[in-house]
Formats: structure tokens, C-alpha cells, sequence
């Protein structure tokens, strides 16, 4: 038996290795896999200064001054990837291959977690999920952390769950530096710190072991402060700031919380200019300097931004609910949230992820049928699992370190803005449920138990339809992801190509001026004056203060007068 599930297994791996090199072969024509755009593009730029030396910022860029200042992203990922470019050389597809691996490698671990705890068949289903999820697959295409932060969180969950049948300091110390690891890839996993060492401490209470907590809570905090340190140490030499991972808090909580925040990330801050990428945050904060008239450090920088937030949460106490209210049903609802980039757009232009039919709206529905199959157990079968290698208890004491971790990153979410990768890594804990619920009903189906089988499908159905259908692209997004490519190519100087997608952006809306005032610059490149000319003018109809469209403009009207004196 165990050799049949290890063969299921291995080809539920190779099925999910199918399905990322099917994608990967699409992506690799994609302009954006040769040009990152955004934030993945500063973790790019970021990870080959790291491992080449070579600090010059990108064509265009404003020096970030990684160098010289705090920490401003956490730094797992981009010394990840600095890793990897160190090892495999400078190429876009190496880093897009160890991904897919880790993606696989999660599944893996899926499974070995599941299938301790909750049963192989549990195990196999949820590692099939693990692999068909597309988007797990669609964030290993993208230089971005999920793929590293999902395996470091089973690493977490993993260790953690063997406090359940000993309570160990060591133990307790390798859970805090897993904690730590996965902390320098997404600070705000430290707060997984205080909500398993309050799991453990209820463990201990069911074991009347009470007098361990002290010693369990002192590896936990030990293990992760071993290894935050260096962060910190780093931010103090380099600044003289105790800062301990990054100085970013501040503005994402203002980010989050303002007149304008509507539960999603900003492109804007109000006064003091673009805050497209982490490029535009040192002439934010020059702005901000000049308006205050003073030098800031990062951390007084950041203070700033968290007084603004707390006096308009102050201010306006009902928009702060409703605004609340409003990031949680994002978080929670059936669409990805973009945050730097079209994702649904993505997806629909992909033959392979588009026919993917795993959605977070079935995952969430089925979820919640898996916690309620769970509570149900605990409460009429606690002497005995169905499993009999796993005692109930134990399974119903890991569900709940489960639930501890998917409500606290929730939480710890909550305060800023909403993005689809900030919701990515519980997605693998809601699948776990998902596949114990699924398994509850097959076996119920098995046992012909119609009654249950019955209420238990109309439930998920129900669910499944609370939790919501996506809702179709808007023609927002759609300008967006031609805007991102158009700028891709515009980097890769294929400037045909450029004006065909600023082109279609500007169809999906026509008064954006960022769009017309890029497409006018493709179509001046080409020699296209007249249309060039054109899409200034109505770049200067749309915003008049445009400075580089005038000033553009007028070189183009130059240029003409200049040639029409040489042909007289």
C-alpha cells in the first residue's frame, strides 16, 4: 500500500511539473520575462548587485540607495535570488526553474504533513491540489516570494506540530528559526511568534506540562532572534537605526489607511508624488524633507507615515470600519487582488492557466466543509481517530496551530492593503482543509451514508457559491497589463511592438496620459511624427501640467519646421 502511494504520488508530481513547463513555454515569449517590470524588477536588480557588485541602477532609475540606508523590502527573497544568480549565472530562466522546484517541493511537503496527520489519502489529495493550483504556478513564473515563503511556512507548521508529542527546547528553538527565515522573506510572519507560543501554551495546558512553557518560549524567541539579527545589525551600521528587518511599515500602514485607500495597494501618495516602484521612494522622501524643511532618517520617515494613518483612523472611525470590512472581503472574496501587475489578465491570456480549474473559491468552499468535518469529529469521536496511527487529539491540535496561522497573517494583513501574494501562502493550510473535506465526502459516499453525502455536497455547493464567482476583467486592468507590456518591450527597445500595446491601453482607456504620452514616444521613435504629434497634443488635453509631453512636443514641432526649410 505504501508503494502505490508514493507511485500516486510521483505522478501527481510529474503531472504538476507538466503543467509549469507548459506554462513556462508560453511565458518565455511574454515581454516581462526578459524585462520585469515593478517590484520584480527591483528584487532583479537587487539580487545581481548582490552577487555581480555591480550597484548602477537600471536605465531611467533613480539610485534606491539600498546600500546606505535600512533595509526598505525585506531581504530573504532578493538574496535568494542572488544565490541562485551566484550559482546558474545572470539568465531570466534559471530563477523561474528553481521556483517551479520549489513548487514541487512544496507539494512534497504537503504531502508528508498531511499524510502524518490526517491520512495518505488526505495527503494525495492535497498535494494534487498543491500542483493544479494556477496560481502557485503563476507566481513561480514571477520574480516574487510565494513559492520560498510557502515552503518555509510547511517547514514552520511542520516542526511546530511536533510539539503535539514533545515539547522540546530545541524543538521550540528550530520553529523560531524557521519563523526567522521566513520573517526576512515577509516581516510580518513574526507575529507567528506570540500566536504558536499561545498554542503551545494551550498544548501544554491539555498535557499538564505547564511547566515547559517558560523553556519552550525562550527557544522560540531565541531561534528567531539568532537569525533576524544580522538584519538588524546590518541596518545599524549601515544607518545607525535600530531598525529591525525594514522601514516600510509606515508608509504601507498609511497606504492602507487614508482618504483615498480603497483595501488595495496605491500608485500615488497625496502631496508628495509617484510611488509606482520602491525607485520612486527617495524622491518621496526628498518631497517630504522639503515639506517639512529637515533631513529625516528612515525610521522618523516612517513614523511620519504611521501618524498620518493613526490621526485619520482617529478622524474617521466609521470609514476605518467600512474600509476594514472592505479589505476583508478582498481578502477573502474569489478575485486575485493585483498589486503590481494584471494577474486575472494574465491568467486569461495563458492557455494553460486559464484551463486550470482550481479557483480560490472552491478551495475556500471546500475549506470551510473540512473545518466543519473536523470540529464535528472532535466533538463526537474524541477517544479515537478513523486513523488509527493518529489519535484525534493530536489531529484536532494541529488543525487548530493551522488555523493559528492562517487567522494571524490575516490579521497581520488587515492593517495595510490587499494584494493576491500577500494571500498566497495560506492558501496551501486552506487546501489542507479542503482535501480532508473532500475526503469526508468520499468516504461518506463510500459508506453510503445518503443523508450525509447529500447535505455534506449541498454545503459545499452553498459555500462555494457564498465565497463567489470571478467577476470579468475590467477594461482597467486590461489598459494596465497593455501598459506593463508595451513597457516591457519598451525596455527590450522593440518599439513596433511598444505602440501596438500602449495602443490597445489607450483603447481600454483613453484618457489615461501615461499610456498616450508612451505611445506617442514609440510612434516618434519610428519617425512617425504627425502621429506622434497627435498623441501629445491629447496627452496635453488630458493632463495640461504634462512637462515631458510639452517639452516632447515641441522638439517634434522643431524638427518639422527644420525639415520643411530644407526641402524649400
Amino acid at each position: 500500500m505504501r508503494l502505490r502511494q508514493w507511485l500516486v504520488l510521483v505522478c501527481i508530481l510529474l503531472a504538476g511539473l507538466s503543467l509549469r513547463a507548459l506554462y513556462f513555454s508560453e511565458l518565455v515569449h511574454q515581454p516581462d520575462f526578459w524585462r520585469p517590470a515593478r517590484d520584480a524588477e527591483f528584487h532583479d536588480y537587487w539580487a545581481r548587485a548582490l552577487a555581480t557588485g555591480d550597484w548602477a541602477p537600471p536605465y531611467a532609475q533613480r539610485d534606491p540607495r539600498i546600500r546606505e540606508t535600512p533595509f526598505f523590502r525585506p531581504p530573504g527573497y532578493p538574496y535568494f535570488l542572488a544565490m541562485v544568480y551566484r550559482l546558474a549565472g545572470l539568465g531570466c530562466v534559471t530563477p523561474r526553474i528553481v521556483q517551479a522546484g520549489l513548487g514541487l517541493v512544496g507539494g512534497l511537503l504537503a504531502f508528508v504533513f498531511a499524510r502524518r496527520w490526517y491520512g495518505a489519502g488526505v495527503g494525495l489529495v492535497l498535494a494534487a491540489l498543491m500542483n493544479a493550483y494556477w496560481v502557485f504556478i503563476y507566481f513561480e513564473g514571477e520574480l516574487h516570494a510565494p513559492a520560498l515563503l510557502i515552503v518555509l511556512l510547511w517547514a514552520i507548521v511542520g516542526v511546530a506540530a511536533g510539539w503535539t508529542e514533545r515539547m522540546s527546547f530545541r524543538r521550540a528553538m528550530a520553529t523560531g528559526g524557521l519563523v526567522g527565515l521566513a520573517a526576512l522573506v515577509r516581516p510580518n510572519v513574526l507575529l507567528l511568534v506570540p500566536a504558536i507560543l499561545l498554542w503551545g501554551v494551550w498544548i501544554a495546558h491539555r498535557r499538564r506540562s505547564s511547566r515547559r512553557i517558560l523553556r519552550i518560549g525562550a527557544g522560540l524567541l531565541l531561534g528567531t532572534a539568532v537569525i533576524v539579527a544580522p538584519a538588524t545589525v546590518r541596518n545599524y551600521v549601515v544607518s545607525g537605526e535600530c531598525v529591525l528587518i525594514t522601514s516600510n511599515a509606515g508608509i504601507n500602514l498609511f497606504i492602507g489607511n487614508n482618504p483615498r485607500a480603497d483595501g488595495g495597494a496605491a500608485k500615488e501618495i497625496a502631496g508628495l508624488g509617484d510611488f509606482g516602484t520602491c525607485y520612486d521612494y527617495p524622491a518621496l522622501v526628498e518631497n517630504l524633507e522639503r515639506a517639512q524643511g529637515r533631513e529625516l532618517t528612515s525610521s522618523q520617515v516612517s513614523a511620519h507615515f504611521t501618524r498620518q494613518a493613526l490621526r485619520w483612523i482617529a478622524a474617521h472611525p466609521l470609514d476605518f470600519l467600512r474600509l476594514t470590512v472592505r479589505k476583508t472581503c478582498l481578502f477573502w472574496g474569489p478575485r486575485e487582488i493585483s498589486h503590481d501587475k494584471a494577474i486575472r489578465c494574465a491568467r486569461e491570456d495563458s492557455a494553460v492557466l486559464a484551463r486550470v480549474p482550481v479557483n480560490f473559491w472552491f478551495v475556500l468552499g471546500a475549506c470551510l466543509v473540512g473545518v466543519a468535518s473536523l470540529v464535528g469529529e472532535a466533538k463526537g469521536e474524541r477517544k479515537q481517530a478513523r486513523d488509527p496511527q493518529v489519535g484525534l487529539h493530536k489531529r484536532w491540535e494541529v488543525s487548530v496551530l493551522l488555523l493559528v496561522v492562517v487567522l494571524t497573517f490575516f490579521l497581520s494583513i488587515l492593517p495595510f492593503f490587499v494584494s493576491a501574494r500577500f494571500r498566497v501562502p495560506i492558501v496551501p493550510f486552506l487546501l489542507l482543509f479542503a482535501a480532508y473535506g473532500l475526503c469526508r465526502l468520499a468516504r461518506l459516499a463510500a459508506t453510503r451514508g445518503k443523508r450525509g453525502i447529500a447535505l455534506m455536497v449541498a454545503a459545499l455547493i452553498a459555500l462555494s457559491w457564498l465565497a463567489g464567482r470571478p467577476a470579468p476583467v475590467s477594461t482597467i486592468e486590461l489598459a494596465e497589463w497593455h501598459l506593463d507590456r508595451g513597457m516591457a518591450y519598451h525596455r527590450m527597445l522593440r518599439f513596433e511592438s511598444a505602440a501596438e500595446e500602449y495602443a490597445r491601453s489607450v483603447r481600454c482607456s483613453p484618457n489615461d496620459a501615461e499610456a498616450r504620452y508612451y505611445l506617442a514616444y514609440a510612434l516618434a521613435v519610428q519617425g512617425r511624427s504627425d502621429d506622434a504629434a497627435a498623441q501629445y497634443h491629447e496627452v496635453l488635453r488630458i493632463d495640461p501640467d504634462h512637462a515631458a509631453a510639452r517639452r516632447r512636443l515641441a522638439v517634434l514641432q522643431a524638427r518639422g519646421e527644420e525639415a520643411r526649410a530644407d526641402e524649400e
